[in-house]
């Protein structure tokens, strides 16, 4: 029975056409490796290129400011949360205040960060220290090349681009803001609405 099965194995196997040798070569192109997909440091390599290629800079010469109109459908889906959670009076209130910060170190850079992203008017900072390798640990908007510059206008740039719905500008940037009276009403201080004041002395508060 066995011998019969096989017999009949390889007549069949017989009739079967051998392929061509063209077919051989076209199967022997298949099995050849496919391209090898990139490692992962290979590919690491290669965002980190990309990433490195992205232009971060701030330097975009004049600034268009944008009038904060809180009834522009624009500005309300901008802020769509910020007058959820505030209320429109108080956010239309905000957007036409006047703002003065002084100290430009890592807390008053977190606050102009944040009320300048909120929106207001007018932003003014002032700071009369010089940019120290100190700086660098908390003043995110500082970097090793601005080391000695005034650390208000070099800050002055990346706090405009947070929000031009805001004018940033700065104010006395030579000496620490005055401690009498007479001086103190030189520098127009009831233009403002809310003057905030950091790293400064006693005398002056």
């Amino acid at each position: 029975m066995l011998v019969e099965i096989v017999n009949e194995l390889k007549e069949e196997l017989e009739k079967i056409t051998p392929p061509a040798d063209a077919d051989l070569e076209l199967g022997q192109e298949a099995a050849k490796p496919t391209k090898k997909v990139p490692s992962k440091t290979r590919r690491q390599e290669d965002t980190s290129k990309q990433i490195e290629e992205i232009d971060v800079s701030y330097d975009k010469g004049d600034v268009q400011i944008k009038e904060l109109d809180i009834n522009d459908q624009a500005v309300k889906d901008r802020w769509s949360r910020y007058i959820g959670a505030m209320g429109i009076e108080a956010v239309a209130k905000q957007a036409n205040s006047q703002i003065l910060l002084s100290g430009l170190g890592p807390l008053g850079v977190e606050i102009a960060k944040n009320l300048v992203l909120s929106g207001c008017k007018r932003f003014t900072i002032h700071d009369a220290k010089m940019t120290d390798y100190n700086d660098l640990a908390g003043q995110f908007f500082l970097g090793e090349e601005d080391i000695g510059k005034n650390r208000a206008s070099a800050s002055l740039n990346k706090i405009q681009q947070l929000n031009y719905y805001v004018k940033v500008d700065t104010m006395n940037l030579e000496s620490k803001l005055p401690s009498s009276v007479a001086e103190l009403e030189k520098l127009s201080l009831g233009d403002y609405n809310l003057i905030i004041l950091t790293e400064t002395d006693k005398e002056t508060i």
